[in-house]
């Protein structure tokens, strides 16, 4: 009952132009017809392709030479001008660490001024938090705060991410500290966990350490080889395992978000393609994650409007292929595909 009064709440707090992009997927999807009026309700925005790390999962490692850089605040600004009445999530972040940007803050302020109905979500490795960055999340009321973690141990952390557990458990205090010295809920704190031979021991205490945090997990997935991973890809027991023990320690959570690639929220078509990925230099791109989807770009928004890219023949072609049930070629190299993980996706 609880859940059915957020939902109802939910939708009514949403614009009409935000129900009507939602209502037209869902009619997009359940008649597997890619339809000309429909703008996305949701999208992915990558401030900067530049990051601090270089972790042993990551797909930059296997994305080859690319040129980094950083979206100008003005690009943004003509986006949001265009899609932002649709929108009814913003994630802040793609191929890089978004605290990075030298703007973060600004960009931070611009969705709360532009589009202050949109939910705010962004990853981060954690590391770069600054009061300043704190101050201004809970300030401009950011959704949610997903770090990414991977490790329970300060040694486990070392191995995969090659930097400091101890920062990083530090500024996840101070995150939280100064949530409660302005006493609010938001941003919300999760922590993300990719399984992999390195860590794959510490799915529990990486899940107890959280308790202790006072913090939820946000994202549970097993590593890809396409991503440059050289190690061994977990099996099914092990998602199994981090799926039972998430029930046991966070019973009163929604696990669907959280074991988002292994469940198909839409049944058997990937929405992926169906929530733009911008680049940090306005390239439209078929998929957030995979490295060879990620080269395939639609267009560009920031030279054309994005309603022309988002409704060009490629893009629309791409959309359609999905909706048809026919993978497209990349598609072959994603985790969804993966035979091993076949067997996990029904999750209730």
């Amino acid at each position: 009952m609880k859940r059915k009064i957020r939902t109802i709440k939910k939708a009514f707090s949403k614009t009409p132009k935000q129900l009507l992009a939602l209502g037209v997927q869902r009619i997009s999807f359940s008649a597997g017809k890619d339809l000309s009026f429909a703008y996305p309700p949701s999208i992915i925005l990558e401030p900067t392709n530049a990051c601090n790390l270089r972790c042993i999962s990551c797909k930059k490692n296997s994305a080859g030479t690319q040129e980094t850089g950083f979206m100008k605040v003005d690009d943004l600004k003509g986006l949001l001008n265009q899609a932002g009445k649709y929108l009814s999530s913003i994630l802040f972040n793609g191929f890089g660490e978004p605290l990075l940007h030298p703007q973060f803050c600004e960009f931070l302020s611009l969705f709360h001024t532009r589009v202050p109905w949109v939910k705010v979500v962004f990853f981060t490795n954690g590391l770069l938090f600054t009061d300043k960055i704190i101050d201004s999340a809970i300030h401009n009321k950011v959704h949610e705060i997903i770090i990414s973690i991977d490790s329970a141990t300060a040694e486990t952390y070392r191995k995969i991410r090659k930097n400091d557990f101890s920062i990083l458990l530090r500024n996840i205090r101070m995150l939280n500290e100064a949530k409660k010295r302005h006493k609010t809920v938001l941003p919300l704190v999760k922590a993300s966990f990719t399984i992999m031979e390195e860590n794959r021991h510490e799915i529990e205490a990486f899940l107890k350490l959280l308790r202790s945090l006072d913090i939820e997990p946000g994202l549970i997935e097993a590593v890809n080889t396409k991503w440059g991973y050289g190690g061994r890809v977990p099996v099914p027991a092990d998602l199994d395992k981090a799926y039972k023990a998430c029930r046991v320690l966070f019973p009163d959570i929604d696990l669907g978000p959280v074991f988002s690639f292994v469940r198909k929220p839409y049944g058997p078509v990937c929405p992926l393609p169906f929530v733009p990925y911008v680049a940090w230099n306005g390239d439209l791109k078929v998929c957030c994650y995979m490295p060879l989807a990620a080269d395939y770009p639609l267009g560009n928004v920031f030279e054309s409007s994005f309603r022309q890219v988002w409704l060009n023949k490629k893009s629309r072609h791409v959309r359609s292929e999905l909706l048809k049930k026919r993978f497209l070629p990349f598609c072959s190299d994603c985790m969804r595909a993966h035979k091993p993980l076949r067997t996990i996706r029904a999750y209730p």
